[in-house]
């Protein structure tokens, strides 16, 4: 498997991931408003299902979120290698290892770290379209990119 190809995987198995524990909190706020019980103090179960209510709403915020970026990962090729960056690119630079697909978190493989990125984010769009042995700078660093995959 290609380093691309790994990262992908990597990228891919966090969001799902992901998505699954969010699904596993929504059915736990499901079964807790399915067992709210209307007590003798009708304010207090109307708050309690309000505040599960809202709950459920961020859950489903994040759901929606996660599945954004998975259809992104899902339409980033593994296969294509440019000079330039853009979707999909590796890039070594001298500050750090990045892989342009997706916002996902930083990885480990074979003894680097790989921060996963979306080409939508600040450091992003910095970098879209340089080429290896170009600079460019971020939060008042500068960064040399030493290699695009």
């Amino acid at each position: 498997m290609s380093l691309r190809q790994e990262l992908h995987r990597l990228c891919y198995n966090h969001i799902a991931a992901r998505i699954n524990d969010v699904y596993a909190a929504m059915a736990q706020v499901h079964d807790a408003m399915a067992n709210e019980t209307k007590s003798s103090a009708g304010d207090k179960y109307e708050t309690g299902r309000e505040m599960l209510q809202q709950e459920l709403n961020l859950h489903q915020a994040n759901l929606n979120e996660l599945n954004k970026i998975k259809a992104v990962l899902d339409h980033t090729s593994t296969a294509a290698v440019t000079d330039t960056i853009g979707q999909g690119s590796i890039v070594h630079t001298s500050r750090g290892n990045y892989y342009m697909a997706a916002g996902a978190g930083a990885f480990q493989y074979n003894g680097k770290k790989y921060h996963t990125i979306s080409p939508a984010s600040p450091i992003g769009k910095a970098m879209t379209g340089l080429s290896a042995k170009d600079a460019f700078s971020f939060k008042n660093l500068q960064y040399n990119i030493l290699e695009v995959l």
